[in-house]
């Protein structure tokens, strides 16, 4: 009973007073940079955002960006391609190797919590995709990565751009429709892309047999 109440207590303050600031200054350099790179290389930031995304959500390093790039960027240009494109990619990645698990395992548990997961991840919601599979089976957060650098780049090479802000996935894929008719295409087949990629990739080189057996 006082395991739990013990940790909230020594970890929220060392939280607040330390992890927090520190996460938020990386964040914020780290928005900052992307923001430059856009100016020089906008191809390249989708590409890294698409890849890097999951690390991001993974340390909540992913709100600094709101503020500081994704705000900014529809206030002077009504669009943003600095996190949009890429994030909406990853996220569909992570939903592609989540149902590529659920499809390969012959462990029930897994793979009712793969597909139920992945379908989670498509919608926008990656979470339990992640937790429960990306960081679970071994190599399938390298697939996602490699999936979304793929449609990632493309969405960089179309210059994709989101109109509006929405959590990244094909619930909200309206958030992408705009002045340019062709940008909700272009947005699409960089997720196909991503997709692909990464459900190929999770098949032949997830382990997902070392997963069964742990479960």
């Amino acid at each position: 009973m006082l395991k739990p109440l013990l940790t909230v207590l020594i970890v929220t303050p060392i939280t607040f007073f330390a992890f927090g600031p520190i996460g938020a200054y990386i964040g914020d350099i780290l928005a900052s940079s992307f923001d430059s790179l856009n100016q020089v290389a906008p191809w390249l930031v989708a590409t890294l955002m698409g890849a890097f995304f999951p690390l991001l959500v993974m340390t909540g390093m992913h709100w600094s960006f709101v503020p500081v790039v994704v705000v900014q960027s529809y206030a002077t240009y009504s669009y943003e391609a600095i996190m949009g494109p890429g994030s909406f990619v990853s996220n569909i990645c992570q939903g592609a190797s989540a149902l590529a698990v659920g499809i390969k395992s012959k462990n029930t548990k897994l793979k009712q919590l793969a597909s139920s997961a992945g379908i989670t991840a498509l919608l926008g919601i990656t979470e339990p995709a992640m937790f429960g599979v990306t960081l679970k089976v071994k190599n399938v957060l390298y697939c996602v990565m490699a999936g979304g650098a793929a449609g990632g780049l493309y969405s960089g090479l179309q210059g994709v751009v989101r109109y509006t802000s929405g959590t990244p996935g094909l619930a909200s894929f309206a958030v992408f429709i705009g002045k340019n008719p062709m940008n909700i295409v272009h947005a699409f087949i960089s997720v196909g892309i991503g997709f692909l990629v990464t459900f190929v990739l999770t098949w032949f080189f997830a382990d997902v047999k070392k997963a069964d057996a742990e479960e």
